[in-house]
């Protein structure tokens, strides 16, 4: 199945452990509450600090937010304020619950924002494989209004300001389904509820690429050459529609590495992690408001 990212990093050391407040209901589906973690600085911030939420693989049919790897990166280190996101998985609802249920999350955070002491309009987001897809339709997709969903906290926008896309698929055309192998053509029409043939629009809306424009944000994208999963060309697609609206983009192509990242990358594991750093630093500015 599609994994997570697979780098096994230690966090730097803090002068004070931070604080995870746990399963924060963000909203309901019906009876089903969707939850998301958050990790807090020790003490509150005295001013709003900037977010970056992680959105975790699994093929859309698996996985889960228990673990923030905004830790292990050592962006909690770095004073962001960092959290993961529940969403219904394939096996519950089909696409497009997913995406709704990722910008239901960033419109609660951004109603809260007070409350958690972040800054809304610094909000980043990153993830990997399932998880790289969504936050890379986060990042393309604000203001589409079929993917907005029922609409909770209409009054807070669900755009986001930064997305590091660890190799997530960005397209969903009849083509691009010859380029994967079968067990990740099944884990698309799971998403889907059937061949992307006969769901061709559903397929589009659920393809990142077909919505890059000149107002998304900053995008870093980063993607094993030797993955045979999410083929590189999904990646390279991806940069390429950025770039032709003008959108501040850059791909790492990672040797020695597949369907993640180890020891023998290139970048080396402390080398991506130092990228992604950078990345939300320079694109965020500061943890904590100037």
């Amino acid at each position: 199945p599609i994994v997570i990212c697979a780098i096994c990093l230690a966090s730097c050391g803090a002068n004070s452990q931070p604080r995870t407040i746990k399963d924060i209901v963000y909203s309901r589906v019906g009876s089903r509450e969707l939850h998301l973690n958050l990790t807090l600085p020790a003490e509150k911030p005295s001013k709003p600090r900037a977010a970056v939420i992680w959105v975790h693989g699994g093929g859309w049919s698996g996985g889960d937010y228990k673990d923030d790897p905004g830790v292990a990166y050592g962006l909690s280190d770095l004073g962001y304020i960092t959290g993961t996101v529940e969403y219904r998985l394939s096996g519950e609802a089909k696409y497009p619950a997913q995406i709704e249920d990722c910008k239901a999350a960033i419109r609660f955070l951004r109603k809260n924002a007070g409350k958690y002491g972040i800054d809304p309009n610094r909000i980043g987001v990153w993830g990997g494989s399932a998880g790289g897809h969504l936050v890379a339709l986060l990042g393309t997709t604000a203001g589409i209004k079929q993917l907005e969903g029922d609409g909770r906290n209409p009054g807070f926008p669900s755009r986001v300001q930064a997305v590091c896309d660890l190799f997530g698929p960005t397209e969903f055309t009849e083509d691009s389904m010859q380029e994967y192998i079968p067990d990740v053509v099944g884990m698309v029409e799971g998403l889907l509820g059937g061949p992307v043939k006969d769901r061709r629009g559903l397929a589009r809306l659920a393809s990142p690429l077909e919505f890059a424009s000149k107002d998304d944000p900053p995008f870093l994208i980063l993607h094993g050459e030797q993955d045979t999963l999410v083929p590189m060309s999904q990646s390279e697609k991806l940069r390429d529609a950025l770039k032709r609206v003008g959108v501040d983009v850059t791909l790492v192509k990672v040797k020695n590495a597949g369907h993640g990242f180890g020891p023998q990358s290139e970048p080396s594991p402390d080398e991506i992690k130092r990228i992604v750093q950078e990345f939300f630093k320079d694109k965020l500015g500061p943890a904590e408001s100037l």
